[in-house]
């Protein structure tokens, strides 16, 4: 990280030296608080943004930003090959989806991967349920948001 998570540390916890990995704490809190603003449910005031200063929270997003073209981008540096890191992924899903096909009656495979152990609940609240937009929405963001209880837990012990 470009920045240091120090003042946010020492605004959480007692004992700032006893989080082991601050760099990640932070950049998973500014996710954290990235996913909720967007459930889009106006009832729901819930917001983290306060935990963080303007060029901490420019910080992260660059960085977060950086990650994610290497990671899933045409980045030089993984040869120009995007999300390559997903073909292993993508090849059990079309493995299972011809399984799927094969088979006579029904069929469901709810395959779940990193960052998107949602999807296959999104996947049936839009097109088997019929759920509204915001409802699937916020399924695709359960894997984020559903770390807010261990975050709150964990934060409550130390401050």
């Amino acid at each position: 990280m470009h920045g240091s998570p120090d003042r946010l540390m020492h605004l959480l916890f007692k004992n700032p030296l006893s989080v082991s990995e601050p760099e990640k704490l932070m950049s998973e809190l500014h996710t954290i608080a990235s996913d909720i603003q967007d459930l889009g449910d106006p009832s729901f005031r819930f917001d983290l943004y306060w935990l963080f200063t303007a060029e901490e929270m420019l910080d992260v997003y660059e960085r977060n930003n950086e990650r994610m073209a290497y990671c899933n981008g045409c980045d030089p540096r993984t040869g120009g090959e995007p999300a390559r890191s997903a073909l292993s992924l993508w090849h059990d899903m079309e493995t299972r989806a011809d399984v799927a096909v094969q088979r006579t009656g029904s069929s469901a495979d709810l395959r779940f991967g990193h960052d998107t152990s949602a999807l296959p609940l999104a996947a049936l609240g839009a097109f088997v349920f019929h759920w509204p937009a915001p409802a699937v929405y916020a399924c695709t963001c359960l894997d984020e948001v559903g770390k807010i209880p261990w975050v709150m837990i964990r934060f409550r012990k130390y401050k």
